[in-house]
């Protein structure tokens, strides 16, 4: 017997009284899908055994980790080695002392990192912070270099409005002058919005056209924005208009001026920004769109419809407006009172359509690759670095590369910056290790446990058939008792897949991202059981694409509502060790990930996250498991029932066509591991059993307990077989067994 704790160190002690009453129990816990391997002890112990606890508990009270290491001979070995027998946390809260006899008493539970993490799995932690939980130090995180590939918007603002008895004034001219004239913004005000954020026009209210003191402005002149232009363009772009345009001019008023030709026009301007620290504006181009004479059109109902493109240069502003202009013969120099050209309209349809797809320039974010990011939680949680384990996350694993960032670090923000007060703030990347593993389990099931690497207990995360594996882990002969009983919740009506995030972008409408919160149903009526594979990081490359526009060098002191929000990213690593997203035609292994371009989205060569899709995850991940209640009737489906998201993506590969609101038939999914049947029985337990309990099997050069395996057993000459759920490993032992579909 060996007892260890960090401040006493490792120390062989004399046999405990009570190791004789130790049983093993084996029970696989539903949220981790692993093993809790439970020995249910109450040991005394007497000289240094005892000695050590009681200082331990004296010095450092309960919360100091004191662990009892069982060692005895494999008598099934030549050589009749030592070996582990078991590995136990000892409860110091537990502890009692006799002062006459020295006697310590003492409970030893499971404990272990397993406890570490289950008490505190629902905890959030900021990973960019250097301190654990316990306040100790563990250094900075650890990340990636990513630059994440600009995702094509369909942007499209729509701007409505109906105005009666709206006028234009010209600017008031004296005499002398031989021009007055005046511009104005047409109506237009913001009823749905789905791009960069529209200025609405200052002057769409009707209160503002009532008085010669108007805001028309003169072309040419430093006027304020809002007067005119309702565009600002923040890149370099080409954006396709609809203008659908329907005015009547009631009448006009010219103060008695004798003017030479009196025009009111519909014209389309474009400005540069005067300085970077104010709202003026200065006109650099006009185009006339339509031109009334005013004395000939008075009561003509006028339209004007077209669809055009304009080019953008970045800073520049867009307007259409209508335009009052007066030329007069009086003689320079002749002077008396103000003159203004006041025109009144009814405008009986005014509607923009503003069409935008251009991409914005590619940005640098920092991500953390999946094992890191659960190394790094566990770190919180212990103070202790590298006890994650995994295959499927580590290197060369199939989901090494799923990386994750969040929304500061997609804009660029340092890890401290200073907020619109002039405070300096710290960023945080929180998150807790429940909702890391279910986020992670959206990709397909994953399983959880902990296990001892020499004498350092570790966790292992891997896929869930690492605990369904078909190799016969242990035989227990002719077994007795057997009953079966349905597992009703195996049989799944529901399902539920996506990410649970909001969908509702403040910046447009999000109807193109396909990567949402789907909902499907079966053709299971007697069950109400919901199958949920939901993440609670995001995959929408929409959501991530609005937040990276706004970057930290052109929006220091702009918060977004999903800045603290994190994402999930399918990536590669390029030649250069910097990350970026997967397309369509990129490879893995030599193997192109998609036979087509996807469709049903807007410009897909530039979609990305498509294999995190629901209906994708759905079959390439899930479909095995939803099958065990499902694979009597091959010929039905799975039904498409709604989603909050693009629900028109279709993705074909290796000759699969998946389309997010089609149906799967049964038949075509991958067989599940297990039957929706439970088995009870009891046998006679011996060493070589328990041995095999806790032996491994090599799979592909990884060690995989044995519990993990097939459980085969014997009902009345026939061999039969189950994965293990639950176990007591008295002389007389119980077993429960889910049916395995071999």
């Amino acid at each position: 017997y060996r007892l260890s704790s960090r401040p006493f160190g490792v120390v062989d002690i004399q046999e405990p009284v009570g190791y004789e009453n130790d049983t093993r129990s084996y029970e696989r816990d539903k949220d981790s899908r692993g093993f809790t391997i439970k020995t249910d002890i109450d040991l005394e112990f007497y000289g240094n055994g005892a000695d050590y606890i009681y200082n331990l508990f004296q010095t450092y009270g309960i919360n100091e980790k004191c662990t009892i290491t069982k060692y005895e001979r494999d008598v099934l070995s030549l050589s009749e080695s030592f070996k582990i027998r078991y590995i136990q946390e000892i409860d110091l809260g537990t502890c009692k002392r006799d002062s006459r006899t020295g006697k310590v008493t003492v409970n030893a539970t499971e404990g272990g990192l397993y406890d570490d993490i289950k008490n505190r799995e629902s905890d959030e932690y900021d990973l960019i912070s250097n301190l654990s939980a316990d306040n100790e130090e563990i250094g900075s995180i650890k990340t990636v270099p990513f630059s994440p590939r600009p995702r094509s918007l369909f942007l499209e603002s729509l701007l409505e409005k109906t105005y009666e008895q709206y006028r234009v004034n010209s600017v008031p001219r004296k005499a002398g002058n031989a021009l007055t004239r005046g511009i104005k913004t047409i109506p237009l005000e913001v009823e749905y919005k789905s791009g960069d954020i529209v200025q609405t026009p200052f002057n769409s209210s009707v209160t503002s056209n009532t008085t010669d003191d108007s805001q028309s402005i003169e072309l040419g002149t430093v006027t304020e924005v809002g007067n005119i232009f309702f565009w600002r363009s923040d890149i370099d772009r080409e954006l396709s208009f609809t203008l659908d345009l329907e005015y009547v001019l009631t009448e006009f008023y010219d103060r008695g001026l004798s003017y030479s030709n009196q025009y009111f026009n519909l014209v389309l301007v474009t400005s540069m920004q005067d300085s970077v620290n104010t709202f003026n504006d200065l006109v650099v181009k006009k185009e006339v769109l339509q031109s009334v004479n005013l004395s000939n059109e008075v009561g003509v109902k006028k339209e004007y419809f077209r669809k055009f493109n304009i080019e953008l240069n970045k800073g520049e502003s867009l307007g259409i407006c209508f335009e009052a202009i007066g030329e007069t013969t009086f003689p320079i120099g002749t002077f008396g009172s103000p003159y203004v050209i006041q025109a009144y309209l009814n405008v009986t349809k005014s509607k923009l359509t503003i069409e935008d797809g251009q991409d914005y320039e590619p940005t640098t974010s920092r991500a953390i690759k999946p094992l890191d990011l659960f190394n790094r939680i566990v770190q919180k949680i212990t103070g202790k670095d590298n006890l994650v384990v995994s295959s499927v996350f580590g290197n060369g694993g199939e989901y090494e590369n799923i990386l994750v960032d969040n929304g500061f670090w997609a804009r660029g923000f340092p890890d401290t910056y200073t907020d619109s007060s002039g405070d300096e703030q710290s960023l945080q990347m929180k998150i807790s290790f429940k909702d890391a593993f279910e986020s992670f389990n959206y990709l397909e099931p994953l399983c959880w446990f902990t296990f001892y690497d020499g004498n350092v207990e570790k966790i292992r995360i891997e896929k869930a058939t690492y605990t369904q594996q078909n190799f016969i882990g242990v035989d227990l002969g002719s077994v007795d008792n057997i009953n079966y009983e349905s597992s009703k919740i195996d049989f799944f009506s529901n399902i539920s897949i996506g990410h649970s995030q909001s969908m509702e972008y403040e910046e447009i409408s999000g109807l193109d991202e396909p990567n949402g919160l789907s909902e499907l149903s079966t053709f299971i009526k007697r069950s109400k059981s919901k199958y949920n594979a939901i993440s609670k990081i995001r995959t929408d490359a929409v959501g991530y694409e609005l937040i990276r526009r706004k970057n930290f060098k052109d929006f220091p002191k702009e918060d977004t509502k999903r800045d603290d929000n994190l994402w999930m990213h399918d990536a590669k690593a390029q030649s250069n060790g910097v990350y970026t997203h997967n397309l369509w035609n990129d490879s893995i292994n030599g193997n192109q990930l998609l036979d087509e371009l996807p469709k049903g989205v807007f410009r897909p060569e530039n979609l990305w996250n498509f294999r995190l899709s629901p209906m994708n995850r759905l079959f390439y991940g899930h479909s095995y498991s939803i099958k065990r209640g499902l694979y009597h009737f091959p010929k039905k489906s799975i039904n498409f029932s709604s989603s909050n998201s693009n629900q028109n993506l279709i993705t074909i590969s290796n000759g699969v066509t998946l389309k997010e609101n089609a149906s799967l038939l049964i038949e075509n999914l991958p067989k599940p591991r297990v039957e929706a049947e439970m088995i009870d029985f009891t046998f006679k337990m011996t060493q070589e059993i328990e041995d095999k309990l806790l032996g491994f099997r090599s799979v592909n050069g990884v060690l995989v307990p044995n519990y993990f395996g097939l459980i085969k057993y014997i009902e009345k000459g026939e061999e039969k077989y189950g994965r293990l759920t639950k176990l007591d490993s008295s002389d007389e032992a119980k077993v429960n067994l889910i049916k395995a579909r071999l």
